[in-house]
């Protein structure tokens, strides 16, 4: 409201004794601001606004004289002077000089605050990147900048669904987020259609404007609260059209403007920056992460291939140097600082000899693994769990890892496991060579022994083999159907030899 002590000190100076009042406001909403005298307050009648030739009008009635000053928004200031010969020309072009200045000094300062109020707005985009905490707070600063409105909303296109969705709404109860419209249908489909921003300034404009709604639509603003005017502009990013901003007045009674809608306008394009800044920010985020997770899963594949490198390497370095299958076994043992054992198929070993000889049997290994279809499996044993892992050649079963497991495997377990089998596995196939080697030795020297007919050679050939011909000999000849895979084959001879070897060392003994 405009200060009018200058003007007041100015009516009493000029027109002395005179009593007046001044109103203030719209044509039809004019207030008692000031006034000298003990007259009643006299309602100013309907003054025809001033011309572009005239800065004033005049009306005189009832001994009272009428000064009418017409400004921006239809703005207008009505003097009313009890008084009918108080004319005077220079004196009333001074005082509408006086109205003037004060009227745009306080528009400068409502139009300064406005300024600020939109440039708060730009600020804030950089002040976060949560989109609803953006929407809303330049919702709020819309809704200072628009007094006559109570309530917003910011609707989003979504073009799966092809519906204006709710983002963010302010003022507005929880459930408005369900009001969805279809393109066309209400204000907001309408205007995302055209482009063109309404104003509304009564509940049967928006009644008349609410075409094409949905059964949906019509029931929820049946039960819901309607509001009494509203403004709606369309928001756009670049060429392209995203959405809808609506602010609402439910209780609010001064009406909107088109300076209020003009205002919407300005902050309509703030929305849409800070929607697309909110979704490029969601993007960039995304891809960060794909990125990190894919740099992750890269260092973490990288560690595994050089703990793959590190044991195969370890492993491997010891069966070249014959260590064995125990010093395999033994380092296995380190690496993962867990019980291992392993029992050999072949020979019907257990490592370390006579570790698990009295947990399991080697019948009882072969049916446990057969069970799990010859892959590795966990095991459950008189309240302890163990890790199964085969060691096949072929279909050939020739040995077993066994880890008596004191916590869960990690990925680095698993392939210190996998390279030590790969490590057995050659050292039993190497072991199956050399015997296979040794024993067609044999062979060759028997069918020599056979078609040997000299005695003194026969003996001398004997002793390399500790044969004593003076001493009971026997052959036994064994055939094996030719069912089976080389690698089955050479075990089970094998697994034959190893048995005959101990069981005739018992004889010897």
């Amino acid at each position: 409201m405009l200060n009018l002590t200058s003007i007041e000190k100015f009516i009493e100076k000029k027109f002395k004794n005179t009593p007046y009042q001044v109103w203030l406001g719209k044509h039809s909403m004019m207030e008692l601001c000031s006034f000298s005298g003990h007259q009643p307050a006299v309602y100013p009648p309907p003054l025809p606004l001033n011309d572009k030739d005239t800065n004033y009008t005049f009306l005189q009635q009832n001994n009272i004289t009428y000064m009418g000053m017409t400004f921006e928004d239809s703005f207008q200031v009505i003097v009313c002077f009890f008084d009918r010969n108080i004319f005077n020309e220079f004196e009333f072009d001074h005082l509408y000089l006086l109205f003037s200045v004060l009227y745009y000094k306080e528009i400068s300062k409502s139009k300064n605050k406005e300024l600020e109020k939109v440039i708060e707005g730009i600020r804030i985009l950089n002040s976060s990147l949560d989109l609803n905490e953006l929407l809303k707070k330049i919702f709020q600063i819309a809704l200072n900048v628009i007094p006559s409105g109570d309530a917003g909303v910011f609707r989003i296109f979504d073009s799966e669904t092809n519906l204006l969705v709710p983002l963010t709404t302010v003022g507005l109860p929880e459930e408005y987020i369900q009001y969805k419209t279809r393109i066309g249908e209400s204000t907001s489909g309408q205007v995302f259609i055209d482009g063109i921003p309404r104003i509304h300034h009564s509940k049967q404009e928006i009644l008349m404007d609410r075409i094409n709604i949905s059964k949906e639509n019509w029931s929820f603003v049946k039960n819901g609260d309607m509001a009494r005017a509203m403004i709606t502009v369309p928001v756009s990013l670049g060429d392209t059209r995203i959405g809808t901003m609506t602010i609402l007045q439910f209780s609010k009674k001064k009406k909107f403007t088109e300076r209020d809608l003009d205002l919407l306008q300005g902050f309509s394009p703030q929305v849409a920056i800070a929607y697309n800044n909110a979704k490029l920010y969601k993007e960039a985020h995304t891809r960060l992460n794909k990125v990190t997770q894919l740099s992750n899963e890269l260092e973490e594949k990288n560690k595994l291939l050089q703990q793959r490198i590190n044991v195969h390497d370890t492993l491997t370095q010891l069966s070249l140097n014959n260590k064995g299958i125990k010093a395999i076994i033994y380092e296995t043992n380190r690496m993962l600082g867990m019980p291992v054992g392993y029992v050999d198929f072949l020979d019907s070993e257990f490592y370390p000899r006579n570790q698990n000889q009295k947990k399991f049997s080697i019948d009882n290994i072969s049916n446990l693994i057969s069970i799990h279809k010859n892959s590795p499996a966990f095991i459950e044993m008189n309240n302890q769990d163990y890790y199964f892992y085969p060691i096949i050649v072929g279909t050939a079963l020739l040995g077993c890892i066994i880890i008596t497991l004191s916590h869960p495997l990690s990925s680095m377990d698993t392939i210190t496991i996998e390279q030590s089998g790969s490590v057995l596995a050659l050292e039993l196939a190497k072991k199956i060579s050399m015997t296979e080697i040794h024993y067609k030795k044999v062979q060759e020297y028997f069918n020599q022994l056979l078609e040997n007919h000299d005695h003194k050679t026969l003996i001398a050939k004997g002793h390399k083999f500790n044969l004593e011909f003076s001493t009971y000999t026997f052959v036994v000849l064994c055939e094996i159907p030719d069912l089976f895979e080389p690698f089955e084959i050479e075990a089970r001879i094998q697994r034959l030899l190893s048995k005959i070897k101990k069981d005739f060392q018992k004889l010897i003994s």
